[in-house]
């Protein structure tokens, strides 16, 4: 059974604002809004009557609010945070008058320009300057007060140039622009904008924000705003009011709440897990460490392209290994032939050449290339490759249909290319994990081959032989590779071959069984680690840019599931368990895994 978000009530800071004898510019009271869908698919108004007549015709309900309550007062920036389908467009629909509520009330004191959806009023077969005149007849205008603010309107949405095209072809952005220039023409008593701001040009957006802080500080409009931006929430609002799945969860100061919403906001967990979080934020502990290093980027490419440049500080590789960034199991043969060959596994995508490989080869003139393909790394990405790499240095191109066949093929070619194969061997399935992110150190402490298994009988034997040559003693099987079963490991290297086993499980538990097998084989510690590298179990590929540095700091590599509080308070208890021993905390990943708020809790926890 999947886990559910917690939507319980955490707290009520609104007290904390000064109070005012002026009643509300909106009061929501106790506003619940239900919606009703069919249980059966109807495709005609026949079946539909039929099933009427029939009393057959059945209904589910779905509550999308329960029970909102809150007041915003004039002058008031007021946020409105939450997840996916947690209610927020419903509830401004309802405060804009679009929607009547299934039980409770709104009240509204002046006129409200809502923003609420970008192509309401719009009729996309006329043309921009008839839009104008359409949409703003459906918002109260009169046609004289449209002329006569017309080119205010055009100028401020940028669309002179197009103004007697079909809206059809229009962008989005396009779109809101016209939408937000016609609704803040005049001064509106109630702004209403519901995620408007996301969409368009950066440029448009700081115009739109900058308008909208001109309205509150130059005729005190109040503005309600829906935002999945915690950065805006934080930025433009005082108030705010985080909703998730229909209920209120928290309401008062904006920055309080939106770090809030940020630490546990569409999480799943224990009640337990979200109130120690929630306690922990909110705490007067000192929030600050230098302990904590970050290695973040806007994706896996760019945490590839800090980790080289953390790797190149002292030595240039005079081999360099390229492999496609979105194939996993691709990225750990690489890592694989990096290790034994000492030379630099880096990412590239499939349809066009990483700007770090590309910079990295140019800069270095690497002795050998060796490009990893698995049949989708474009052919222009290759030939790039080639003409960057130029004459003089050595190009090795191994492409397969089939993950095993590449991995085998990329362990002879090192091989025939020197490699001195240790006594250690993973083995894997198409899909491995985070156990496998753990582990991957390991290419950099010991010459490992890295076998993808996926095919039983004549691919087994190939395995046998693969073993007997590189005369490995211990082997790591990760996943569930399903032709290696328990009888076969036996039978390898004459019944001698000792095994272990990580099958595909929860990212914690195989994060710490990964670790537990490093420790066993003299790769890890059992006493503790000074350094450490914390991935999220989703973005798990974060990991492998950061193996060989993870070996060079004898460090290990810890996942969290960043969605679930329990994973999250795992790693707190880890952190405060091991903090004496703690010299150094990396946060790897992408922006969007570790925000501030899972730094300060980390702080905190150290403090």
């Amino acid at each position: 059974m999947p886990a559910q978000t917690i939507t319980t009530f955490l707290a009520n800071q609104s007290d904390s604002f000064a109070k005012t004898s002026e009643p509300p510019m909106i009061r929501v009271s106790n506003v619940t809004m239900d919606f009703n869908s069919a249980t059966q698919q109807l495709n005609s108004l026949k079946e539909y009557f039929i099933a009427i007549a029939k009393r057959e015709l059945m209904f589910k309900r779905f509550r999308a609010l329960d029970d909102i309550s809150f007041d915003v007062q004039k002058g008031d920036v007021f946020g409105i945070l939450g997840t996916n389908g947690s209610g927020k467009s419903t509830l401004m629909k309802i405060i804009s008058g679009v929607l009547e509520p299934t039980v409770g009330s709104v009240e509204i004191r002046g006129n409200i320009a809502p923003l609420i959806e970008l192509g309401a009023g719009f009729d996309f077969e006329l043309t921009a300057r008839e839009n104008i005149f359409l949409n703003g007849a459906l918002l109260g205008y009169s046609k004289s007060f449209i002329q006569q603010h017309f080119d205010e309107i055009v100028d401020f949405a940028e669309i002179r140039d197009f103004l007697d095209s079909p809206l059809k072809n229009y962008s989005s952005g396009m779109v809101s622009r016209i939408a937000f220039a016609i609704a803040t023409v005049i001064v509106p008593d109630i702004l209403i904008v519901d995620e408007v701001l996301s969409v368009g040009d950066f440029m448009f957006r700081q115009k739109c924000e900058k308008r909208i802080q001109s309205l509150i500080r130059e005729h005190g409009t109040t503005v309600l705003l829906v935002s999945h931006s915690n950065n805006q929430i934080e930025r433009l609002c005082n108030k705010a009011v985080w909703i998730e799945k229909g209920h209120i969860r928290m309401i008062g100061e904006a920055k309080t709440v939106s770090r809030t919403y940020q630490a546990l906001g569409g999480r799943t967990g224990s009640q337990e897990s979200e109130t120690f979080i929630f306690n922990l934020l909110n705490s007067n502990t000192h929030s600050t460490s230098e302990k904590i290093e970050c290695v973040l980027g806007k994706d896996r490419f760019e945490v590839n392209s800090i980790c080289e440049s953390l790797l190149s500080k002292n030595r240039d590789y005079r081999t360099v290994v390229v492999v496609p960034g979105d194939d996993p199991p691709v990225v750990m043969s690489g890592l694989s032939i990096a290790g034994a060959l000492d030379g630099i596994c880096l990412m590239t995508k499939r349809a066009e050449l990483s700007t770090l490989v590309s910079s990295y080869i140019s800069r270095t003139r690497p002795e050998r290339v060796i490009v990893l393909s698995h049949a989708n790394i474009q052919e222009n990405v290759l030939s790039s490759i080639k003409d960057i790499a130029g004459p003089s240095t050595e190009m090795h191109i191994v492409d397969a249909d089939d993950l095993e066949r590449l991995s085998r093929l990329a362990y002879r070619l090192a091989t025939k290319l020197g490699a001195q194969w240790g006594h250690h061997a993973i083995l894997s399935a198409n899909r491995s994990g985070v156990a496998s992110a753990t582990v991957a150190p390991v290419f950099f402490l010991e010459p490992t081959p890295y076998i993808i298994c996926s095919f039983a009988g004549q691919s087994n034997d190939e395995l046998s032989d693969i073993f007997r040559a590189s005369q490995t003693e211990r082997a790591l099987v990760v996943g569930n590779p399903t032709p290696l079963t328990d009888e076969f490991l036996n039978t390898l290297q004459d019944g001698r071959l000792q095994w272990t086993r990580i099958p595909e499980q929860p990212g914690d538990i195989a994060n710490c069984e990964a670790l537990s097998w490093l420790a066993s084989e003299g790769f890890g510690r059992s006493n503790g680690y000074t350094t450490v590298f914390v991935i999220a179990d989703d973005s798990y590929v974060d990991g492998f840019s950061i193996a060989e540095i993870v070996a060079r700091e004898s460090g290990a590599i810890i996942s969290v599931d960043t969605t679930n509080l329990d994973s999250t308070v795992k790693l707190l208890d880890y952190v405060r368990a091991n903090q004496s021993n703690l010299e150094r905390i990396f946060l790897v990943g992408e922006n969007s895994a570790f925000g501030p708020v899972m730094k300060d809790l980390i702080c905190k926890v150290l403090n």
